[in-house]
């Protein structure tokens, strides 16, 4: 073949997603079936289908798949998620058609570069990251109004001399003491990407008052928009009745939530950690739980997974514990891969790709 005619696709990141586009453009292999098979277990995924778009985008021959680590030049397509744009990527690569964003916005794009080279730029919200914000405010409630006991104490059961004999109604049977709601309460949000903008979207309607800690700050028209307030950690600590927490899991971040932090927050509030493990110092937090330190937590990643029968965190009544599923379906990322393989089949066809497509700005 024409080696004018191939369709580069380079990768800019390691992005699990943006692996699994990867492994279905290079083709179905036993190795790679077997890979996409373990990463969407315990769900069975249909990969005949996501190879079945791969192959109507162009000859699989044609296509080469340039990793992150290689130099990148005359590419066809950029696929990111955290990457950079530059206008010296965009300028080493005179083909370019579409720049293909995983999240709702293109940060770190050069917007008026890709302009100037008419490229199509896409942007996908990320499903798993919408399920993953929902998750937080699932926890949250969950927390707030004693979701766990409340079940428990109902499942137990009453004495025959406690239940009602008319049938009337018996608010807080139970009863349940330290119920609270959403309302009016403050939400701490440590680190404001992605998946904490999305939930301080979430909160809104709850009207919950938003505060947030972020080594950059947004812009204020955006904090505005969004109705959040930038403080200093020591105060959101200090503020806030929950405190979510969403860093990046760095070498740097190692350990972030510690004793120290825990010790700044209120005894009546409630610590959500749905991003990693390694960003939190699990024996501080037991701590804090078991001491009165803190009133709960509400965990969806952990240190290590699965956590061991013998973890004392399973003792503890103010924890809720979830096997690290809040992002939901894995099978909602072959979707994601879908709609970005249809991205790609657009715009080497010659039109605009369906999904996501950026208003660029026209150049000066």
């Amino acid at each position: 073949m024409n080696e004018s005619k191939r369709a580069r696709i380079a990768v800019l990141d390691n992005d699990h997603v943006l692996r699994v586009v990867r492994n279905v453009l290079v083709g179905d292999s036993t190795n790679t079936r077997r890979e996409l098979e373990a990463f969407f277990a315990p769900e069975v995924c249909d990969l005949d289908r996501l190879w079945s778009i791969a192959k109507q985008i162009v000859d699989l021959d044609a296509i080469e798949v340039i990793e992150p680590q290689d130099k990148i030049t005359g590419a066809t397509v950029f696929l990111l998620r955290r990457g950079v744009v530059t206008r010296e990527l965009i300028e080493a690569s005179p083909g370019l058609r579409l720049i293909q964003k995983l999240g709702s916005h293109p940060h770190r794009i050069d917007l008026m570069a890709a302009a100037e080279k008419n490229v199509s730029i896409a942007c996908l919200p990320r499903r798993t990251l919408i399920f993953a914000a929902e998750h937080v405010v699932l926890l949250m409630l969950a927390l707030g109004k004693r979701l766990l006991a409340a079940d428990a104490a109902v499942r137990k059961g009453m004495s025959p001399a406690h239940e009602s004999a008319d049938g009337s109604v018996q608010y807080n049977w139970v009863p349940l003491t330290n119920l609270s709601g959403l309302y009016g309460r403050t939400l701490g949000i440590i680190g404001m990407g992605e998946v904490g903008t999305m939930v301080a979207e979430a909160v809104r309607g709850l009207r919950m008052r938003v505060i947030y800690y972020s080594r950059t700050r947004r812009p204020i028209e955006e904090e505005h928009a969004l109705g959040i307030h930038h403080v200093s950690l020591d105060d959101l600590l200090k503020s806030s009745d929950f405190v979510s927490l969403h860093l990046n899991n760095s070498a740097e971040n190692e350990s972030f939530m510690n004793a120290s932090k825990f010790q700044k927050m209120r005894p009546t509030a409630f610590f959500i950690n749905t991003s990693r493990g390694q960003l939190l110092d699990e024996d501080a937090l037991y701590y804090a739980l078991a001491s009165g330190g803190i009133a709960g937590a509400g965990l969806d990643v952990h240190r290590r997974e699965p956590r061991p029968s013998s973890d004392p965190f399973l003792s503890l009544p103010n924890v809720v514990l979830t096997p690290h599923l809040g992002g939901g379906s894995r099978l909602a990322i072959a979707d994601e891969v879908i709609e970005v393989l249809e991205n790609i089949r657009d715009v080497l066809a010659g039109v605009q790709p369906r999904h996501g497509l950026y208003s660029n700005p026209s150049p000066s």
